[in-house]
């Protein structure tokens, strides 16, 4: 079952977001504009057309235009300057808008001053985007320890790979617990053995794509740890999504050491929560 974190606990990881979050803002200052949050989907614009935009992105000085789509309120937050900028789909255009776009916004330049207005600390544009905190940010950190991990799974039919989410685990077998956030769903218990090599192929009846929570059970059948997120990809979708969580993987890892280790985690959490929603059949 999912857990269930009291109030106070959530105020308080909150509260070392925020401190986390001024170390990784100062970290940021030497890339004058840089992708830092983006959900739906985005594209910068020059004379050649529409060129794609994804988490870590270090923008070109002579980009200005940007435009976005999909369902819901799509954010992107860029830092200029060293400070995060929220650039939201709503209003009107405030540059050229092709066909088909929800909306166009323009980038403050590198070396200009962003308006007061859209200057906020990092810890606020985390919340703005995502406005679940609680919903992203693990309660302890998982330590050492060999644990499932974070990632996008390829799923066919009914088959699916588990390697992404065990390779920090020793070879073995597990009994994995996957539990859709869409409550429609049924969970599935399923046992896995891993070899410590890709493919971990399993078949899990019912399952469709989507997002997921992976759990690893004792041989009681209780949760042995937190767990980890699982974006459950069709093969049209998994190298995309696979390539761009990645991406953001790698980004997370040149923040700073001293940065609190529930930042990079909720990060990418709400990143993987953005590719399954961008991944969702328009109805």
């Amino acid at each position: 079952m999912p857990l269930n974190y009291s109030r106070k606990l959530v105020t308080f990881q909150l509260c070392l977001l925020l401190s986390a979050a001024s170390q990784f803002l100062h970290a940021q200052s030497g890339s004058p504009r840089q992708v830092v949050g983006i959900t739906g989907k985005w594209y910068w614009v020059d004379q050649k057309g529409e060129h794609s935009l994804k988490f870590g992105d270090k923008l070109k000085p002579e980009v200005s235009c940007v435009v976005g789509e999909g369902d819901g309120l799509p954010v992107l937050a860029v830092t200029v300057n060293g400070i995060p900028v929220r650039l939201a789909c709503e209003g009107k255009p405030e540059c050229e808008q092709p066909i088909g776009r929800n909306c166009a916004r323009l980038i403050p330049l590198p070396g200009s001053e962003p308006q007061h207005s859209l200057m906020l600390s990092l810890a606020a544009e985390f919340l703005a985007i995502f406005a679940e905190p609680e919903r992203y940010v693990t309660p302890v950190s998982r330590g050492l320890e060999p644990h499932l991990e974070d990632g996008v799974l390829a799923l066919e039919g009914e088959r699916l790979d588990l390697a992404p989410a065990l390779k920090d685990m020793n070879p073995g077998k597990y009994s994995v617990r996957i539990e859709p956030f869409a409550q429609q769903e049924p969970t599935s218990d399923v046992p896995v053995e891993w070899s410590g090599k890709a493919p971990a192929s399993i078949v899990v009846p019912r399952i469709k794509p989507g997002l997921y929570r992976l759990i690893r059970l004792t041989d009681q059948s209780e949760p042995a740890d937190p767990g980890a997120w699982a974006l459950v990809d069709a093969p049209d979708r998994f190298s995309q999504d696979s390539a761009a969580f990645h991406s953001a993987e790698e980004q997370t890892k040149t923040w700073p050491d001293d940065v609190d280790p529930r930042v990079p985690g909720a990060v990418l959490r709400a990143y993987l929560d953005s590719l399954a929603k961008n991944a969702r059949p328009k109805p």
